[in-house]
C-alpha cells in the first residue's frame, strides 16, 4: 500500500538542545589546535619584521611574561571556540517526520538535513574526558547515502552536538 506523507503534526522533537548545552559544548571542547595555529602564525610573522624589531617584540615579551601570554592566548582561543560552537549549533533540534530525521541548527546560516532512518549504518558516541565528567557526549551517525564533490565521493552524516551521556539510545 501507500504510505501517507507524515503532517506536521506526526512530528515527534526527537532531541533539542538549548543555549546552556551549547556553551557548555563549546567550553568542553578542546582548543590546542587553534592556540598553536595562533603561535605558529606569530612566529612566521616575526620573519617580515627586520632583527632589532624582532628584538624589540622579545623584550616585550620578557616584560609582560610568557605565562601572562599563555593565559591570554589559551583564553582567546577557548572563548573563540564556545562563541563558534554557540552560533554554528544555535537553536539545534532533531525530530522525526515519519521514517526521517530532520536536524535543524544555526544562528547565521540555519541548516536542516533530512536523513532517511532506513540509510543510518554507523552511530558513533563521542565523550570526551571534560564532556564524559559533565555527563555528555556528542553523536555522529553515518548514511549510507553518498554524493559526488570535488574531492570525491563522500558519505552523509549528522552530528548531535549534546546528548546526554547517560541515556542511550
Amino acid at each position: 500500500g501507500r504510505k501517507e506523507a507524515p503532517t506536521l503534526f506526526d512530528d515527534e522533537v526527537v532531541l533539542v538542545n538549548s543555549p546552556r548545552d551549547l556553551m557548555w559544548y563549546g567550553a568542553t571542547a578542546t582548543r590546542w589546535g587553534a592556540a598553536a595555529i595562533v603561535i605558529g602564525l606569530g612566529f612566521e610573522a616575526l620573519q617580515f619584521y627586520d632583527p632589532r624589531g624582532v628584538v624589540q617584540v622579545g623584550g616585550m615579551i620578557e616584560r609582560i611574561g610568557v605565562l601572562p601570554i599563555s593565559i591570554v592566548l589559551i583564553t582567546g582561543t577557548w572563548l573563540a571556540g564556545v562563541g563558534s560552537a554557540f552560533l554554528r549549533h544555535f537553536g539545534f533540534s532533531v525530530q522525526r517526520c515519519g521514517e526521517r530525521l530532520v536536524v535543524s541548527e544555526g544562528l547565521f546560516t540555519r541548516r536542516r538535513i533530512e536523513v532517511s532512518c532506513d540509510k543510518v549504518q554507523l552511530v558513533t558516541m563521542i565523550e570526551t574526558l571534560p564532556r564524559r565528567l559533565a555527563g555528555f557526549g556528542s553523536l555522529v551517525l553515518e548514511t549510507a547515502a553518498a554524493r559526488v564533490e570535488q574531492g570525491g565521493v563522500s558519505t552523509s552524516e549528522v552530528f548531535l552536538p549534546v546528548v546526554d551521556g547517560r541515556r542511550r539510545m
